[in-house]
């Protein structure tokens, strides 16, 4: 008996635990084909580990929202012919698959590229 109260305790625990962050359900609720393809790249990549589906979303979740910020945002509305706009083609053209189901865009990996150009054009 001791053993089945430790594991419903252990599953309450663990449930309670993996909850999609802020962002992630701003991402859901607003941009919801976006989220659906990050989330069944994450199903594909972590089946049945749902700790891991969820720190996968909420990072892509994390690095999508940047966009909406400096010095990203003018990565993102670049205009076509402009330095930025080649980079940000560039980026995605390489981090994105697609997919039965949709386009994956990995979004972590296009963030850090665009930071190591602002780094390696500063210099």
């Amino acid at each position: 008996m001791k053993n089945l109260i430790l594991l419903a305790f252990l599953f309450i625990t663990i449930s309670a635990n993996a909850q999609l962050s802020e962002k992630s359900e701003w991402l859901r609720a607003n941009k919801e084909e976006i989220y659906q393809d990050i989330r069944n790249e994450a199903v594909r990549e972590w089946d049945g580990n749902n700790r891991m589906i969820i720190h996968f979303i909420d990072t892509q979740s994390e690095a999508f929202c940047k966009f909406f910020k400096e010095p990203y945002k003018s990565y993102a509305q670049a205009k076509d012919g402009t330095k930025e706009n080649t980079v940000m083609l560039d980026l995605i053209s390489r981090w994105h698959e697609v997919r039965g189901e949709g386009v994956y865009v990995n979004y972590n990996m296009i963030i850090y590229g665009i930071n190591k150009h602002l780094i390696n054009s500063n210099y």
